[in-house]
């Protein structure tokens, strides 16, 4: 009996394309494809919650953006982390290098790394200032409840394509649903946070 001992993921025989959050976002990049982001900065982070307590108990995911001077439309994306991370493995303003499969998941784009060496911190980076939206009916994102759980629909505002996983900022909005489940809320106009 042998084993193979790869030296790199090159080995593997399939290609990583180096591409920007913006041409996974707009579609330039077949889904599928194993994609390679050099610089991004975490906007937000996703936890795992205790269904009692509702204490954060691991991480599920990481918001992250294009390191820029202020967010702008396809600028930010979803990174789902299999199997979760200690609660403390990542804060908002990490600057990492991600290498994970570009898909999509429930309609959101999103990165999905294989293996946990494919987050690497280099550091810290600013946060780009938020984008902001006029009016939070443009990017909603509405639930419907089904059964026991709140699921999105399909009926999302005009803009709001362009503004997945983006850092935004609305005014005057006030929580209309307080409980769309997984930590997630709703506030005026549709908008789930």
């Amino acid at each position: 009996a042998f084993q193979l001992d790869p030296r790199s993921i090159d080995d593997f025989g399939f290609k990583i394309v180096e591409t920007t959050i913006r041409a996974i976002q707009k579609e330039e990049i077949e889904r599928g494809t194993t994609v390679k982001i050099n610089e991004s900065v975490v906007t937000a982070i996703a936890y795992k919650q205790d269904s009692s307590t509702h204490e954060n108990t691991a991480i599920k995911g990481l918001y992250i953006s294009e390191i820029i001077p202020q967010a702008e439309p396809y600028t930010g994306i979803y990174v789902f982390i299999k199997g979760t991370a200690d609660v403390d493995a990542y804060a908002v303003g990490d600057k990492l290098e991600i290498v994970g499969i570009a898909e999509e998941y429930y309609d959101t784009t999103q990165i999905s790394p294989t293996v946990t060496d494919d987050i690497k911190k280099l550091g810290t980076a600013d946060l780009p200032a938020p984008a902001e939206i006029d009016g939070p009916s443009k990017i909603s994102t509405p639930y419907a409840q089904n059964g026991e759980e709140w699921e999105p629909t399909t009926n999302h505002g005009a803009d709001a394509e362009k503004y997945e996983s983006v850092l935004v900022k609305v005014n005057d909005v006030t929580v209309t649903n307080n409980n769309l489940g997984h930590g997630a809320f709703e506030v005026t106009g549709n908008l789930a946070i």
